[in-house]
Protein backbone atom coordinates (compact mmCIF):
# COMPACT_ATOMS: atom_id res chain seq x y z
CA UNK A 1 0.00 0.00 0.00
CA UNK A 2 3.26 2.59 0.88
CA UNK A 3 4.51 2.14 -3.02
CA UNK A 4 0.48 2.29 -4.73
CA UNK A 5 0.23 5.63 -2.34
CA UNK A 6 3.52 6.58 -3.21
CA UNK A 7 3.32 6.33 -7.42
CA UNK A 8 -0.73 7.68 -7.06
CA UNK A 9 1.05 10.71 -5.36
CA UNK A 10 3.47 11.12 -8.23
CA UNK A 11 0.54 10.50 -11.06
CA UNK A 12 -1.07 13.64 -8.91
CA UNK A 13 1.40 15.57 -9.19
CA UNK A 14 2.20 15.43 -5.35
CA UNK A 15 5.18 15.25 -3.74
CA UNK A 16 5.40 11.02 -2.49
CA UNK A 17 5.66 10.61 1.07
CA UNK A 18 9.35 9.58 2.07
CA UNK A 19 10.12 5.97 1.12
CA UNK A 20 12.08 4.08 4.00
CA UNK A 21 13.73 1.35 1.41
CA UNK A 22 15.51 -0.33 4.50
CA UNK A 23 12.68 -0.31 6.96
CA UNK A 24 10.67 -1.87 3.97
CA UNK A 25 13.28 -4.54 3.23
CA UNK A 26 13.66 -5.47 6.56
CA UNK A 27 10.43 -5.42 7.71
CA UNK A 28 8.52 -7.48 4.71
CA UNK A 29 6.00 -9.10 6.65
CA UNK A 30 3.01 -8.21 4.88
CA UNK A 31 3.19 -6.14 1.77
CA UNK A 32 0.08 -5.71 -0.03
CA UNK A 33 -1.28 -3.61 -3.34
CA UNK A 34 -4.19 -2.20 -4.44
CA UNK A 35 -5.41 -4.87 -5.61
CA UNK A 36 -4.52 -8.07 -3.52
CA UNK A 37 -2.49 -9.36 -0.15
CA UNK A 38 0.71 -11.33 -1.55
CA UNK A 39 2.87 -13.86 0.36
CA UNK A 40 6.19 -12.54 1.88
CA UNK A 41 8.28 -14.30 -0.77
CA UNK A 42 6.40 -12.69 -3.70
CA UNK A 43 5.63 -9.03 -1.99
CA UNK A 44 9.84 -9.16 -1.75
CA UNK A 45 10.82 -10.42 -4.96
CA UNK A 46 8.30 -8.16 -6.60
CA UNK A 47 9.61 -5.19 -4.84
CA UNK A 48 13.36 -6.12 -5.33
CA UNK A 49 12.07 -6.74 -9.13
CA UNK A 50 10.20 -2.83 -8.94
CA UNK A 51 13.61 -0.98 -7.76
CA UNK A 52 15.84 -2.93 -9.95
CA UNK A 53 17.52 -4.52 -6.65
CA UNK A 54 18.00 -8.34 -7.65
CA UNK A 55 21.87 -8.12 -7.55
CA UNK A 56 22.73 -5.42 -5.02
CA UNK A 57 21.83 -6.77 -1.69
CA UNK A 58 22.97 -9.28 0.01
CA UNK A 59 22.62 -10.84 3.42
CA UNK A 60 26.28 -11.63 5.47
CA UNK A 61 26.42 -12.47 8.84
CA UNK A 62 29.95 -10.51 9.66
CA UNK A 63 30.24 -7.94 6.68
CA UNK A 64 33.65 -8.41 5.95
CA UNK A 65 33.76 -4.97 5.35
CA UNK A 66 33.10 -4.09 9.05
CA UNK A 67 36.27 -6.40 9.77
CA UNK A 68 39.75 -5.41 10.24
CA UNK A 69 42.53 -6.92 8.32
CA UNK A 70 43.61 -8.50 11.70
CA UNK A 71 40.42 -9.76 12.84
CA UNK A 72 39.62 -11.29 9.53
CA UNK A 73 43.61 -13.19 9.91
CA UNK A 74 42.73 -14.43 13.30
CA UNK A 75 39.54 -15.43 12.26
CA UNK A 76 40.42 -17.85 9.39
CA UNK A 77 43.57 -19.00 11.36
CA UNK A 78 41.51 -20.15 14.86
CA UNK A 79 39.10 -21.44 12.08
CA UNK A 80 42.04 -23.70 10.60
CA UNK A 81 43.31 -24.63 14.36
CA UNK A 82 39.86 -25.96 15.06
CA UNK A 83 39.32 -28.09 11.80
CA UNK A 84 42.98 -29.29 12.48
CA UNK A 85 42.39 -30.26 16.27
CA UNK A 86 39.25 -32.29 14.93
CA UNK A 87 41.43 -34.50 12.64
CA UNK A 88 43.71 -34.40 15.71
CA UNK A 89 40.79 -35.87 18.14
CA UNK A 90 39.99 -38.13 15.89
CA UNK A 91 43.22 -39.40 14.65
CA UNK A 92 43.75 -40.24 18.69
CA UNK A 93 40.90 -41.68 19.80
CA UNK A 94 41.38 -43.82 15.99
CA UNK A 95 44.87 -44.71 16.38
CA UNK A 96 46.26 -43.99 19.65
CA UNK A 97 43.90 -44.91 21.66
CA UNK A 98 43.26 -48.12 20.29
CA UNK A 99 46.89 -48.60 19.59
CA UNK A 100 47.23 -48.42 23.45
CA UNK A 101 44.63 -50.83 24.57
CA UNK A 102 46.48 -53.27 22.25
CA UNK A 103 49.57 -52.87 23.78
CA UNK A 104 48.40 -52.66 27.65
CA UNK A 105 46.43 -56.40 26.11
CA UNK A 106 50.17 -57.56 24.73
CA UNK A 107 51.95 -56.59 28.06
CA UNK A 108 49.58 -58.18 30.26
CA UNK A 109 49.81 -61.22 28.49
CA UNK A 110 53.66 -61.16 28.84
CA UNK A 111 53.11 -60.63 32.56
CA UNK A 112 50.85 -63.85 33.00
CA UNK A 113 53.36 -65.66 31.53
CA UNK A 114 56.31 -64.32 33.66
CA UNK A 115 54.12 -64.80 36.67
CA UNK A 116 53.67 -68.61 34.88
CA UNK A 117 57.70 -69.01 34.68
CA UNK A 118 58.50 -67.48 38.03
CA UNK A 119 56.31 -70.09 39.76
CA UNK A 120 57.25 -72.45 37.76
CA UNK A 121 59.79 -75.40 38.51
CA UNK A 122 60.94 -75.69 35.32
CA UNK A 123 62.07 -71.93 35.30
CA UNK A 124 65.69 -72.27 34.12
CA UNK A 125 65.20 -74.83 31.32
CA UNK A 126 62.51 -72.13 29.62
CA UNK A 127 64.74 -69.71 30.11
CA UNK A 128 67.91 -71.56 28.83
CA UNK A 129 65.92 -71.93 25.64
CA UNK A 130 64.90 -68.45 25.38
CA UNK A 131 68.54 -67.16 25.92
CA UNK A 132 69.74 -69.81 23.10
CA UNK A 133 67.11 -69.23 20.78
CA UNK A 134 67.52 -65.29 20.96
CA UNK A 135 71.36 -65.89 20.50
CA UNK A 136 70.53 -68.16 17.02
CA UNK A 137 68.63 -64.86 15.93
CA UNK A 138 71.65 -62.42 16.31
CA UNK A 139 69.70 -60.49 19.75
CA UNK A 140 72.32 -59.93 22.45
CA UNK A 141 71.91 -61.50 25.49
CA UNK A 142 74.20 -61.37 28.26
CA UNK A 143 74.77 -62.97 31.58
CA UNK A 144 73.03 -60.69 33.80
CA UNK A 145 70.52 -59.64 31.67
CA UNK A 146 67.34 -59.66 33.75
CA UNK A 147 65.33 -62.82 32.94
CA UNK A 148 61.82 -60.23 32.50
CA UNK A 149 64.03 -58.64 30.20
CA UNK A 150 64.65 -62.02 28.53
CA UNK A 151 61.15 -63.24 28.36
CA UNK A 152 60.24 -59.67 26.64
CA UNK A 153 63.32 -59.53 24.34
CA UNK A 154 61.97 -63.00 22.96
CA UNK A 155 58.66 -61.73 22.13
CA UNK A 156 59.20 -58.86 20.62
CA UNK A 157 62.26 -59.59 19.17
CA UNK A 158 65.76 -57.22 18.58
CA UNK A 159 64.07 -54.38 19.07
CA UNK A 160 66.21 -53.27 21.99
CA UNK A 161 64.59 -49.92 23.16
CA UNK A 162 60.86 -51.23 22.76
CA UNK A 163 62.00 -54.52 24.78
CA UNK A 164 63.82 -52.59 27.75
CA UNK A 165 60.76 -50.21 27.71
CA UNK A 166 58.51 -53.02 27.84
CA UNK A 167 60.06 -54.97 30.67
CA UNK A 168 60.54 -51.50 32.92
CA UNK A 169 57.06 -51.25 33.37
CA UNK A 170 56.31 -54.93 33.99
CA UNK A 171 59.36 -54.89 36.68
CA UNK A 172 57.11 -52.06 38.29
CA UNK A 173 54.20 -54.06 38.32
CA UNK A 174 55.88 -57.44 39.95
CA UNK A 175 57.26 -54.70 42.83
CA UNK A 176 53.77 -52.98 43.10
CA UNK A 177 52.66 -56.68 43.08
CA UNK A 178 49.52 -56.16 40.50
CA UNK A 179 47.18 -58.93 39.82
CA UNK A 180 47.65 -60.44 36.18
CA UNK A 181 44.17 -59.37 35.46
CA UNK A 182 44.30 -55.93 36.17
CA UNK A 183 48.27 -54.67 34.55
CA UNK A 184 45.73 -52.79 31.83
CA UNK A 185 44.15 -51.08 34.20
CA UNK A 186 46.96 -50.30 36.54
CA UNK A 187 48.81 -48.95 33.39
CA UNK A 188 45.85 -46.82 32.58
CA UNK A 189 45.53 -45.81 36.03
CA UNK A 190 49.09 -44.72 36.01
CA UNK A 191 48.77 -42.67 32.53
CA UNK A 192 50.64 -44.66 30.80
CA UNK A 193 53.85 -46.66 30.26
CA UNK A 194 55.87 -42.98 29.91
CA UNK A 195 54.35 -41.75 33.19
CA UNK A 196 55.02 -44.67 35.13
CA UNK A 197 58.58 -44.57 34.52
CA UNK A 198 59.00 -41.03 34.64
CA UNK A 199 57.47 -41.56 37.81
CA UNK A 200 59.57 -43.99 39.08
CA UNK A 201 63.16 -42.57 37.66
CA UNK A 202 61.78 -39.11 39.73
CA UNK A 203 61.07 -40.89 43.18
CA UNK A 204 63.89 -42.77 43.05
CA UNK A 205 66.00 -39.41 42.16
CA UNK A 206 64.42 -37.97 44.79
CA UNK A 207 65.76 -41.27 47.25
CA UNK A 208 69.09 -40.34 46.04
CA UNK A 209 68.77 -36.78 46.59
CA UNK A 210 67.22 -37.37 49.89
CA UNK A 211 70.52 -39.83 51.20
CA UNK A 212 73.48 -37.94 49.22
CA UNK A 213 71.63 -34.72 51.57
CA UNK A 214 71.81 -36.33 54.66
CA UNK A 215 75.60 -37.02 54.14
CA UNK A 216 76.53 -34.23 52.49
CA UNK A 217 75.20 -32.15 56.18
CA UNK A 218 76.83 -35.04 58.49
CA UNK A 219 79.77 -34.54 56.73
CA UNK A 220 80.14 -30.65 57.03
CA UNK A 221 78.72 -31.17 60.20
CA UNK A 222 81.83 -33.34 61.64
CA UNK A 223 84.17 -30.91 59.52
CA UNK A 224 82.90 -27.96 61.69
CA UNK A 225 82.99 -29.93 64.83
CA UNK A 226 87.11 -30.77 63.72
CA UNK A 227 87.82 -26.64 63.42
CA UNK A 228 86.90 -26.16 66.96
CA UNK A 229 90.41 -27.46 67.88
CA UNK A 230 92.24 -25.16 65.54
CA UNK A 231 90.25 -22.04 67.21
CA UNK A 232 91.88 -19.76 68.74
CA UNK A 233 89.19 -17.76 70.90
CA UNK A 234 86.75 -19.24 73.40
CA UNK A 235 85.42 -17.78 76.22
CA UNK A 236 83.48 -19.09 79.50
CA UNK A 237 79.72 -18.25 79.39
CA UNK A 238 77.86 -18.20 82.97
CA UNK A 239 74.63 -17.08 81.53
CA UNK A 240 71.78 -19.87 81.18
CA UNK A 241 71.53 -21.12 77.58
CA UNK A 242 67.73 -21.33 76.31
CA UNK A 243 66.52 -24.35 75.22
CA UNK A 244 64.57 -24.92 72.19
CA UNK A 245 62.08 -27.72 71.46
CA UNK A 246 62.29 -29.18 75.20
CA UNK A 247 59.05 -31.01 74.54
CA UNK A 248 60.91 -32.98 72.18
CA UNK A 249 64.31 -34.00 73.89
CA UNK A 250 65.67 -36.99 73.06
CA UNK A 251 68.50 -38.65 71.41
CA UNK A 252 66.83 -37.95 67.73
CA UNK A 253 66.62 -33.85 68.96
CA UNK A 254 70.42 -33.81 70.82
CA UNK A 255 72.21 -30.86 69.40
CA UNK A 256 75.40 -30.84 68.43
CA UNK A 257 76.21 -26.75 68.91
CA UNK A 258 75.56 -23.57 70.61
CA UNK A 259 74.31 -20.55 69.22
CA UNK A 260 75.04 -17.49 69.93
CA UNK A 261 72.79 -14.13 69.75
CA UNK A 262 75.50 -11.24 69.62
CA UNK A 263 75.83 -7.49 69.16
CA UNK A 264 78.59 -5.62 67.61
CA UNK A 265 79.30 -3.03 69.86
CA UNK A 266 81.40 0.21 67.35
CA UNK A 267 82.78 2.22 70.17
CA UNK A 268 84.65 -0.48 71.36
CA UNK A 269 84.89 -2.98 68.36
CA UNK A 270 83.88 -5.79 70.58
CA UNK A 271 80.88 -8.39 70.30
CA UNK A 272 78.32 -8.55 72.94
CA UNK A 273 76.81 -11.71 74.10
CA UNK A 274 72.79 -11.63 74.64
CA UNK A 275 71.91 -15.10 74.93
CA UNK A 276 73.16 -18.41 74.02
CA UNK A 277 70.98 -20.86 72.03
CA UNK A 278 70.18 -24.64 72.09
CA UNK A 279 68.16 -24.86 69.22
CA UNK A 280 67.31 -29.23 68.82
CA UNK A 281 68.82 -30.84 66.28
CA UNK A 282 65.98 -30.49 63.73
CA UNK A 283 66.09 -26.48 63.38
CA UNK A 284 70.11 -27.03 64.09
CA UNK A 285 69.98 -28.63 60.78
CA UNK A 286 68.23 -25.96 58.81
CA UNK A 287 70.79 -23.83 59.96
CA UNK A 288 73.81 -25.66 58.73
CA UNK A 289 71.81 -26.52 55.52
CA UNK A 290 71.32 -22.70 54.76
CA UNK A 291 75.09 -21.90 55.64
CA UNK A 292 76.19 -24.84 53.38
CA UNK A 293 74.16 -24.46 50.38
CA UNK A 294 77.21 -23.01 48.24
CA UNK A 295 79.45 -25.62 49.32
CA UNK A 296 80.34 -28.00 46.67
CA UNK A 297 77.73 -31.47 46.10
CA UNK A 298 80.28 -33.64 45.25
CA UNK A 299 80.42 -36.32 47.95
CA UNK A 300 83.32 -37.47 47.61
CA UNK A 301 85.27 -34.65 47.48
CA UNK A 302 84.09 -33.87 50.66
CA UNK A 303 84.76 -37.01 52.30
CA UNK A 304 88.38 -36.86 51.08
CA UNK A 305 88.24 -33.36 52.67
CA UNK A 306 86.87 -34.34 55.74
CA UNK A 307 89.50 -37.59 56.07
CA UNK A 308 92.52 -34.91 54.91
CA UNK A 309 91.66 -32.17 57.96
CA UNK A 310 91.49 -35.01 60.40
CA UNK A 311 94.53 -36.46 59.55
CA UNK A 312 96.20 -33.15 59.65
CA UNK A 313 94.99 -32.37 63.28
CA UNK A 314 96.05 -35.61 64.41
CA UNK A 315 99.57 -35.25 62.83
CA UNK A 316 99.54 -31.86 64.84
CA UNK A 317 98.18 -33.49 67.99
CA UNK A 318 95.83 -30.91 67.91
CA UNK A 319 92.87 -33.07 68.17
CA UNK A 320 92.35 -35.53 71.08
CA UNK A 321 92.10 -39.20 70.68
CA UNK A 322 87.91 -39.10 70.54
CA UNK A 323 85.74 -41.32 69.24
CA UNK A 324 85.06 -39.45 65.61
CA UNK A 325 82.90 -41.03 63.17
CA UNK A 326 85.45 -41.77 60.40
CA UNK A 327 84.43 -39.64 57.53
CA UNK A 328 84.76 -43.08 54.99
CA UNK A 329 81.71 -44.80 57.20
CA UNK A 330 79.54 -41.52 57.13
CA UNK A 331 76.94 -42.71 54.98
CA UNK A 332 76.22 -45.85 57.22
CA UNK A 333 76.52 -43.99 60.69
CA UNK A 334 74.97 -40.51 60.24
CA UNK A 335 75.81 -37.80 63.15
Amino acid sequence: MLVNQSVNQVANGQAPSSINLAGIQANTSVLVDSQSVLNQDDAEQSFTRLFGLENSTKTVQFPAERLTKQEIEVAATIKECDLIAEKCADYEAEFIARGNIALYDLLQKIYVVATQINASEFKTQILSIMRDSLGDKGVKIQANTPELTVLTKYVVGGDRKRASNYSRVLRIAFEDEVPTDELASYISRRGGMGKIYNNEQKAAAIEEASGTTKERLALMKQYLLLTQYESKTEFKFDEPINLHNSDKLGKAETASFCFFLTSYDRSKDVYRVISGHDFGRSYEDNILRFMIKSATTDIEKIRKGVESYKQKLKAKVLMPMLDFTSASNVKNNLL
